[in-house]
């Protein structure tokens, strides 16, 4: 594996984003678990939601698809590298994600 092909998976790996943090497995881990949980109960919350509201099984049929709020939002914008890991950490110690952050 050459030099820029073992940090290309690295930086895929450590989640580096605007603040240059290189984070260890540990603290990225942790960071993954706690996004993809509050994006997973925020989505369900939204199709539990968007169900509620049907009065017949045609309508809750026509209410599968893709509920993403806006922790999925966030959580796919780090892991794009969109928004960098001081960011994140900014939207989970109080537990809200702004809106101009998914913006």
């Amino acid at each position: 594996m050459t030099v820029q092909a073992t940090t290309q998976l690295a930086e895929q790996k450590n989640a580096i984003g605007p603040t240059f943090e290189v984070l260890n497995d540990g603290t990225y881990g942790a960071i993954y678990t706690a996004l993809m949980e509050r994006a997973k109960a925020e989505n369900e919350g939204l199709y539990r939601a968007a169900i509620a509201k049907c009065k017949n099984k045609r309508q809750r049929e026509s209410k599968a698809g893709y509920y993403a709020g806006r922790w999925q939002q966030l959580f796919d914008a780090w892991l794009n590298k969109k928004i960098g890991n001081l960011r994140v950490r900014e939207c989970l110690n109080p537990g809200f994600v702004p809106e101009e952050v998914t913006c």
